[in-house]
């Protein structure tokens, strides 16, 4: 049985709305999600957007970098994913991250991933990232934790604002598992097609694991008894009614 206090909303209800977006953090939150997760990039004029692709081309009708876009031009931007989802959610914005703090303050009972993407950490350094991230995050009245796949600006987060990190990996394997013991992460990220099959259990160790994106109810079960504090999904909803229906 999947414990539904440890789903975690990828990038909000991103397998029913548009992802990374106001509305698929509402629904997310509405079904009774309290971990969320979501993905920053920066703006041309040094904005954190809410937003996973260093292009436009994936999830909204324009081309082009978002890196390149100044955050009031981005915030025009309709973020529907018509390739996925057509036309029905035309005109919801691409927020910024304070956009989604106002937001996610009416549930101050909740914790939040940040993810801070490698392409804005290379186009504008990581201090200058993590330091704007932290100044939009004062805000919050929840729980939130700074995540990425690169190492640099996790332990500055860590350095200088004490910040819970969770570090992504890219593979699971021993050279990773070496890195995790040195940098003793809060919470270690892994994609669940990354994992080695068959799976006898995570890596032990002072971090929660966290395993993305599963949208079956039956291996999200499995991943639990395996050691996964937590299951990342962007069809929690689907998960839950799966699981009710079987019930």
């Amino acid at each position: 049985m999947i414990d539904p206090s440890r789903l975690v909303a990828h990038r909000g209800a991103m397998h029913d709305l548009p992802e990374n977006t106001l509305p698929a953090f509402q629904a997310a939150l509405d079904a009774g999600v309290r971990f969320l997760e979501f993905d920053v990039q920066f703006s041309a004029d040094g904005v954190p957007m809410v937003f996973h692709d260093d292009t436009l081309e994936r999830t909204t009708a324009e081309t082009g970098s978002v890196l390149d876009r100044s955050a009031k031009e981005l915030a025009a931007i309709s973020a529907h994913v018509p390739a996925l989802l057509g036309e029905r959610f035309k005109g919801t914005p691409i927020p910024r991250l304070s956009d989604a703090v106002a937001l996610l303050n009416r549930y101050p009972g909740i914790t939040v991933f940040v993810e801070i993407k490698r392409q804005s950490l290379m186009r504008f350094g990581a201090e200058e990232c993590v330091d704007a991230i932290e100044e939009v995050m004062r805000a919050a009245a929840f729980d939130w934790v700074l995540i990425s796949f690169i190492q640099d600006a996790l332990e500055y987060a860590r350095r200088h604002y004490h910040r819970p990190i969770g570090w992504v990996l890219r593979e699971y394997n021993l050279t990773a598992r070496r890195i995790a013991e040195i940098m003793r992460p809060e919470f270690l990220f892994c994609d669940c097609d990354g994992l080695h099959q068959p799976l006898e259990s995570l890596w032990p160790g002072n971090w929660q694991w966290v395993i993305y994106d599963i949208v079956d109810a039956r291996r999200a079960a499995e991943l639990q008894e395996r050691g996964a504090a937590l299951i990342e999904s962007g069809a929690v909803h689907r998960l839950l009614e799966a699981q009710s229906r079987t019930a």
